[in-house]
């Protein structure tokens, strides 16, 4: 694991206004969908904001303690796995446990990524399937489906090796779940944008990898609301380079966008 690296911006209203709103930033929770570490989305979610006492919110209190609700897609992550073993021919006792979805390139010999997979013509059929679940509640696979999915049109005995893993990791993790649970007023939670970068992961190029994952938080509130893994198109020469440029496309592809909608919702409730 890394050491974390955080930057907040703030945007506070005049004296006359009624809400702060923050946007945070940080380098270190979102490293799932970047590929830099085995972080889950539960992980992430640090200490919730204090809100603001501008005026008084009464009406909008919750009238009990925390309610939460789960995503669960064990159904679909058994289809995978079925759809794998058709379509390779394997049997299930070569699905072993995987502490993550992804293996790191240096694993593989060079002749791994020149030489064509025995899955080329059926890649696409697998991987795609497994595309659904990751970006609709399984975020700890976006980074190994992103770099498969990349991969299809050119697929490597390497690609081989990361579906086998990948597969593997969700036969073993069916019953993981995303959880969201929310118990606090509306002026008391906030939205949180986390970035990361994976410097120079690619070894064939030494392109970088953003991660980026978007969250309502509060004090008793985490409510996942969206992610995102994408190789950055330029060469990198310093993590610190890699991290600004995940900033900037988490900020410009998601934080922005998000952050007005946010506004627009507290406006349409008189807040």
């Amino acid at each position: 694991p890394h050491n974390e690296k955080m930057s907040t911006a703030t945007n506070t209203k005049d004296a006359g206004g009624e809400l702060n709103r923050k946007l945070t930033m940080s380098g270190a929770v979102a490293q799932a969908t970047s590929g830099e570490a085995d972080t889950s989305a539960s992980d992430a979610s640090g200490p919730g904001s204090t809100g603001t006492s501008v005026k008084s919110y009464a009406t909008l209190a919750p009238k009990q303690g925390p309610r939460g609700y789960q995503y669960n897609m064990s159904g679909h992550a058994a289809q995978c796995v079925d759809r794998y073993l058709e379509l390779s021919g394997k049997s299930l006792d070569t699905l072993k446990p995987a502490p993550t979805p992804c293996l790191d390139d240096h694993a593989f010999a060079a002749d791994d990524f020149i030489s064509k997979g025995e899955l080329a013509p059926v890649c696409a059929r697998i991987v795609l399937k497994a595309l659904f679940s990751a970006r609709l509640a399984r975020p700890d696979t976006l980074w190994t489906v992103n770099v498969l999915a990349r991969n299809v049109t050119k697929w490597s005995v390497s690609d081989d090796k990361r579906l086998q893993r990948l597969i593997s990791y969700l036969h073993h993790t069916q019953d993981y779940t995303q959880a969201c649970y929310v118990g606090d007023a509306i002026h008391e939670c906030e939205i949180a944008v986390f970035s990361d970068a994976s410097f120079a992961g690619d070894l064939t190029d030494s392109k970088s990898t953003t991660g980026c994952y978007v969250v309502l938080i509060g004090p008793n509130t985490f409510v996942p609301i969206t992610w995102f893994c994408k190789k950055q198109g330029a060469v990198s020469h310093s993590s610190s380079e890699a991290e600004v440029i995940a900033l900037d496309a988490s900020l410009r592809m998601l934080g922005i966008p998000i952050l007005m909608l946010w506004e627009l919702i507290l406006s349409l409730i008189h807040i």
